[in-house]
């Protein structure tokens, strides 16, 4: 049998093949990920393979694994209960793990980081993704870049050798380490952030996504060190504040740690003991002092951020319930892409086959003809994807990484222009009538700060709600990235509350996350109870070598995209509401719609930092529901 599946399925007889047998059988081996979404793509792809073989017998068994692919983690109970306990013990020993050593790998760009970082440009698609502006000269839009026809390329020799030039890189189906591209600024404010490099750490498992790309602007330079110095402007107002009538106002709750114990009693009372801290160490401006605000500002908008696994972070509050938690909160809501199956796997594996092969050429012409062709709208949105990329890459082999294996200087708006917006865009270009893209740095309507920017908003075309919020990191600094995911989940939450206001029902509300692309989102699953989430990791290839991580990119994209089109659909027809009849004789109409579902009742406000007036006072903003 063929080198291209896992060894299980040469020892093992068809009749004898199960998932867990190939779980075990990955799990004895040196390059399991402990990842569930990485294996059992991994599984898929090894099943697609084994259905092209000439044994019927083995076409007959991994057709029948294919048939009961979707959701047998749950379907199986064995399956489930094995991936519990790897989930478990990898969870339990981060905690354990020294932290403080990862942060300052990250920090200092050791060796082994860069050397591993040379090779592919890491996104996080933040809630963040990139950003680039409206108004940026010389952007070649999606729809053309993407409709372009195959103009021929001379030889395929400096790919091949970019290929080989540098054995510095990210294997696409490891990147859950945090990829840092240091220019000559980036090495500066690396060296001079001194924020938070051993207090606040990036999770060993669950890393934050962002584009890691340098930039020269001196104001995103020293945009950090303004932000802290607002840390503290609301500390005194905090000061007076009771926690006491907070609690034990949700006594029916199945939300309890196992003493019974409410969970967002915890957060009132962990938050309570933040805020003392933060007043007594006010003077000294600390480190810790740092940490501490940056979580109690979660805390106060009602939200556990299940990602706050780095060294102090909120998982110290439950200790040993923290997993049990996070089951729970996942048991409810589902953060896991589909994988692509059917016509688009098919594709995707012969692209990846002909890329193998050195092809490029022909995968070239191959999906020009899929993309200009009859087929579904997706099929022609990955293809056309698959093309830009390829295309790009042929045209300028260097453009992310030069001969020698390094960066090329390109700032966050050159990489968005390059390669982020062409992508977003065209897996979104069938819903551009219902929604609007808002690249670069505009206010947000959800809080009455206006001076408030956000990298990537997605707004409803109509109504003008806001559906999505997406934020864009310059440097892998634990701080900024524990800074930027703070601001990302409050600013999602004032989108989730301000949905909520709409006049839906119990059975629309019930899934009613909010996600960005970090991969991160936010949802409200009991009375004052927000829950921050993670999705899945995801990059966008640097090289044509790295052209296999594309494949999770996009459906991590279409996971995003398939939870903005729900939101979307819970919103008026557009055509319908801006009718010029209906714009003059219900221009009030939406005063006298009032939320009567479950969760309204739910809602908390939203705490953000300060914003200094001219004058030097200070005044506190929030997101103020009903």
């Amino acid at each position: 049998m063929s080198k291209k599946y896992a060894y299980y399925f040469c020892k093992t007889p068809p009749k004898n093949y199960t998932f867990l047998g190939f779980y075990k059988y990955r799990r004895q081996q040196s390059d399991f990920t402990f990842s569930y979404q990485k294996e059992s793509r991994k599984l898929r792809c090894d099943l697609e393979e084994l259905t092209r073989e000439d044994s019927e017998a083995v076409r007959v068994s991994a057709n029948k694994l294919i048939q009961d692919y979707k959701n047998h983690r749950e379907k199986y109970p064995d399956v489930k209960m094995f991936w519990n306990n790897i989930e478990s013990s990898v969870a339990d020993s981060s905690l354990r793990l020294d932290k403080v050593n990862t942060a300052r790998t990250v920090i200092h760009g050791t060796e082994m980081l860069i050397k591993t970082a040379l090779n592919e440009v890491d996104s996080t698609l933040k809630t963040d993704g990139g950003f680039v502006s409206n108004n940026v000269p010389n952007e070649r839009p999606a729809e053309e870049a993407l409709s372009e026809g195959v103009s021929p390329i001379g030889n395929t020799d400096d790919i091949i050798k970019s290929r080989t030039s540098s054995k510095r890189g990210l294997n696409c189906e490891k990147n859950d380490d945090v990829v840092a591209k240091r220019g000559k600024t980036g090495d500066k404010s690396q060296d001079q952030d001194t924020s938070e490099k051993s207090t606040e750490d990036e999770p060993r498992n669950t890393p934050p996504q962002y584009i890691y790309i340098s930039s020269d602007s001196e104001d995103e330079e020293h945009k950090l060190d303004e932000d802290d110095d607002r840390f503290f402007d609301d500390i005194n107002d905090m000061k007076m504040v009771s926690f006491n009538d907070y609690l034990n106002q949700n006594k029916e709750s199945e939300w309890k740690l196992k003493d019974g114990r409410l969970i967002v009693d915890i957060v009132n009372i962990k938050t309570a003991e933040l805020i003392k801290l933060a007043s007594e160490k006010e003077k000294e401006r600390t480190q810790i002092t740092k940490s501490v605000i940056r979580k109690y500002r979660l805390g106060l908008s009602s939200i556990i951020d299940l990602s706050s696994e780095f060294d102090g972070g909120m998982y110290t509050w439950f200790e040993e319930e923290w997993i049990d938690i996070k089951r729970m909160v996942y048991g409810v809501v589902n953060m896991e892409p589909n994988a692509f199956e059917g016509e688009i796997s098919n594709i995707i594996n012969t692209i990846e086959e002909m890329c193998d092969s050195y092809k490029y050429n022909e995968v070239r012409e191959y999906l020009f003809k899929i993309k200009t062709n009859e087929h579904s709208k997706i099929t022609q949105q990955v293809s056309a994807v698959y093309f830009y990329v390829i295309d790009e890459l042929l045209k300028n082999p260097f453009k992310f990484v030069d001969k020698s294996g390094r960066y090329q200087e390109l700032t966050e708006i050159e990489y968005v222009m390059f390669m982020t917006a062409p992508i977003i865009n065209n897996v979104f270009s069938d819903t551009l009538d219902y929604l609007k893209f808002r690249w670069g740095e505009t206010s947000t309507n959800i809080m009455s700060d206006r001076r408030r920017k956000i990298d990537l908003r997605i707004v409803h075309q109509s109504k003008k709600i806001e559906l999505s919020h997406s934020e864009c990191a310059k440097a892998p600094t634990p701080g900024k990235a524990v800074q930027d995911r703070s601001k990302c989940l409050r600013t999602l939450k004032g989108v989730l509350d301000n949905l909520l206001k709409e006049d839906l029902t119990d059975e629309e509300v019930q899934d009613s996350k909010v996600l960005g692309l970090q991969f991160a989102g936010i949802d409200l699953l009991d009375d004052g109870l927000y829950f921050g989430l993670e999705g899945p990791t995801f990059s966008f290839p640097a090289q044509l070598i790295n052209i296999k991580c594309l494949r999770g990119t996009l459906e991590a994209l279409y996971f995003f995209k398939q939870e903005i089109i729900k939101k979307m659909n819970l919103i008026p027809d557009p055509r319908r509401v801006n009718h010029p009849y209906n714009q003059i004789f219900h221009s009030n109409s939406d005063t006298l719609i009032k939320a009567t579902h479950f969760k309204t009742e739910f809602i908390r406000e939203t705490h953000f930092t300060p914003k200094k007036k001219r004058d030097g006072n200070s005044h506190t903003q929030g997101s103020n529901v009903n």
